[in-house]
């Protein structure tokens, strides 16, 4: 026995019987129409404003004096991950870490303000830093930063940071560098932290946490306070700032 099977018949936005006949009647005037606006409003048809192509974008360079444990940092850091979720695209961050050059501290040559688990997180974070990309270091960063403060800086917070910023702790040189059995204590990580220390004095800052746009110190935040802060210190106030900068940079 043969069944007869009908296909549904299928429709295209090509054929005419898709539209009613009154659209084809009307089609000239409404391409008048759409013509007319064109001519009246040159920016009808342009796409949101961008930078010339032969023009290089300059963005803003954001620099945070900080120290892993340290409990204004933590709030900065908190703050600037509210700020890179608006405007990430607009600036470049950068952590320097605070602390002295101590000729006498046997694993890192330099004296954290609060021990050593801070100067193996500051390790940690600058090897981040070097080796991978912004999003995924400041995840990292972040990561740790909900981990309990008192645990930054331990090898378990990192390998498990490492997993949920989405590398691998020993093949991609954030291990090599701040050490695989993640101590902070790797000679990479360990010059990188006393260079970030040497800046951190050439630069004149003593404690953290400073905010720095383009080389000006912006704001503080010191002893649960915010100090010298012009701009302001909420998220949409560092925004306007960085925007100012960024439209100043690339006029």
């Amino acid at each position: 026995m043969t069944s007869n099977v009908v296909l549904p018949r299928t429709s295209s936005i090509f054929a005419p019987h898709s539209y009613p006949t009154t659209i084809f009647m009307h089609l000239p005037t409404i391409l008048a129409a759409f013509t007319t606006l064109a001519v009246a409003s040159p920016t009808f048809w342009d796409a949101p404003e961008q930078l010339p192509l032969n023009k290089v974008e300059n963005k803003v360079p954001v620099t945070l004096f900080v120290a892993s444990q340290g409990p204004n940092s933590l709030v900065v850091e908190n703050l600037f991950h509210q700020v890179r979720h608006k405007i990430g695209y607009k600036f470049v961050l950068k952590l320097i870490y605070t602390g002295e050059i101590d000729d006498n501290e046997p694993d890192f040559g330099v004296s954290c303000a609060r021990g050593r688990t801070e100067c193996a997180g500051n390790v940690q974070q600058l090897c981040a830093e070097k080796y991978l990309e912004e999003d995924k270091w400041w995840s990292f960063i972040h990561c740790q930063n909900f981990q309990g403060v008192k645990r930054i800086g331990t090898p378990d917070i990192a390998f498990k940071c490492a997993k949920a910023a989405g590398f691998d702790w020993e093949t991609n040189g954030v291990g090599q560098c701040a050490g695989m059995d993640g101590s902070g204590r790797g000679l990479e990580g360990v010059r990188l932290l006393q260079g970030s220390v040497v800046l951190s004095k050439a630069s004149g800052i003593e404690n953290p946490c400073s905010i720095h746009i383009s080389a000006e110190e912006v704001c503080t935040r010191v002893d649960g306070q915010w100090k010298a802060c012009d701009i302001g210190h909420t998220v949409n106030e560092f925004v306007r700032a960085i925007n100012e900068e960024y439209d100043r940079l690339n006029e």
